[in-house]
């Protein structure tokens, strides 16, 4: 364990936090560090700034201390050891905070993100070149390889969900947040499935969706910011999976004055 002096970028009042340090990622010898609990930044030796989290040892059911994830999750420049934080965090059976849950919603969604964005890309070239042209070939390579990742992050994500999150939500807010987030990995995957395998992604992602409606409407305010989450998101659904663009416009058209006042 080593301690770690921060000073409020605010206040300027000095604190102290102890915590396991990666060797491989001493932040110890940074050159500046600004806090504002419970995240933090330091600028490096080398200019680089990285921006951490402060987590504070929890138990989960086991009984276990949450050791590594009550050390330091780092959320910029490695974002791969955010997510496998992450992870981690969502196997050892604990019921997240808002802001766990958060991070380990952001987490995937950048890791996924790039690759959605690449796959449009592709798509969209795909369109302009000549049947049996060899630039073609090369990009339905690549674009079958991003499928490949695509399809397997969101099978992970959705089994940690399945599994680890879903059967622990303790709350209505909880089980709205991973109902949403499980309909929303079914819909990346539908994005670029095709035949029964898009047909498969897109009937559960509805049902998650829907499982979703159902238990905002009873638990939360019309104009929480989770409900409104999900009436997006199922509505971004209608329209560019099922291109039911009539029905997408409707519930659009729900959420939208309680989304001006939020």
């Amino acid at each position: 364990m080593k301690a770690l002096a921060v000073v409020n970028a605010k206040s300027g009042q000095g604190a102290s936090f102890v915590f396991p340090v990666d060797p491989k990622r001493d932040v110890l010898g940074c050159r500046s560090i600004e806090c504002s609990r419970p995240s933090f930044s330091a600028t490096t030796e080398d200019g680089n700034r990285a921006f951490y989290r402060l987590c504070y040892p929890r138990r989960g059911r086991s009984g276990g201390a949450r050791g590594e994830t009550a050390a330091i999750t780092q959320c910029k420049i490695t974002l791969a050891d955010m997510v496998e934080y992450m992870k981690k965090l969502a196997r050892m059976d604990v019921d997240m905070s808002a802001e766990e849950r958060h991070l380990f919603s952001v987490g995937f969604k950048n890791t996924i993100g790039a690759r959605r964005a690449s796959w449009r890309i592709l798509s969209s070239l795909e369109q302009k070149v000549t049947a049996g042209d060899q630039t073609g070939v090369m990009i339905d390579a690549y674009k079958r390889k991003i499928e490949d990742e695509l399809r397997m992050v969101c099978n992970e994500i959705l089994s940690i969900i399945a599994i680890h999150c879903l059967p622990l939500a303790t709350s209505g807010e909880h089980a709205v947040f991973f109902y949403k987030m499980k309909g929303d990995y079914y819909r990346y995957l539908a994005e670029f499935s095709t035949g029964n395998e898009k047909k498969a992604a897109a009937d559960q992602a509805l049902m998650a969706y829907q499982h979703a409606m159902v238990v905002a409407s009873s638990e939360l305010s019309p104009a929480h910011q989770i409900r409104l989450g999900v009436a997006l998101n199922f509505s971004v659904f209608f329209y560019e999976i099922l291109n039911s663009h009539e029905r997408s416009c409707i519930l659009n058209g729900s959420f939208l004055p309680f989304n001006r006042c939020s």
